[in-house]
């Protein structure tokens, strides 16, 4: 392809080297909101009532800086252990507070990739479908920013469904 494009632009009076490609425009936030970091469930009030339930009835300890997914593993962990414990109130706290969590993630991801639709005239029907369907929020926005506002706005909506949903 660099060949024949720099075939045509040497036909055409041009030099090939000359012209820089056009550089990526910046789409990713300064920061992402708090609660869609990294470490936003290490300070969430499920991982305090994890660690303060942890060492007892079999609840296993809980490591310093465990990650989202060692986190939800060891509250089935703990959830199964409370309710062999006989602990049923404790389980559903847990339990509870995770899917509280979790929730209020999917619905700030789930925000931004609205605003994000609505700022560049995205298909609405996408949208809907993304939504609607299996996708994790948090995918669909990392794959939506690195995505430039052109390359988005010149997509379908089953294109759209197709590179933000898989």
């Amino acid at each position: 392809m660099k060949d024949l494009k720099s075939q045509l632009a040497s036909a055409f009076g041009r030099d090939p080297q000359a012209e820089a490609p056009p550089a990526r425009e910046a789409v990713l936030p300064a920061a992402l909101p708090a609660l869609l970091g990294p470490d936003a469930h290490l300070a969430s009030p499920w991982l305090q009532a994890l660690r303060r339930l942890a060492g007892r009835d079999g609840v296993p300890a809980v490591p310093a800086r465990p990650g989202l997914p060692a986190a939800r593993q060891l509250t089935d962990t703990a959830v199964k252990a409370l309710k062999g414990a006989g602990r049923k109130r404790d389980a559903s706290e847990l339990s509870d507070l995770r899917a509280r969590f979790l929730s209020a993630r999917d619905k700030e991801a789930w925000g931004l990739v609205k605003a994000r639709f609505v700022a560049l005239d995205l298909s609405e029907k996408a949208y809907r479908a993304l939504k609607q369907g299996e996708a994790d929020p948090l995918a669909v926005w990392t794959r939506l920013s690195r995505c430039t506002d052109a390359e988005l706005q010149a997509m379908g909506h089953a294109r759209l469904r197709e590179v933000l949903g898989s």
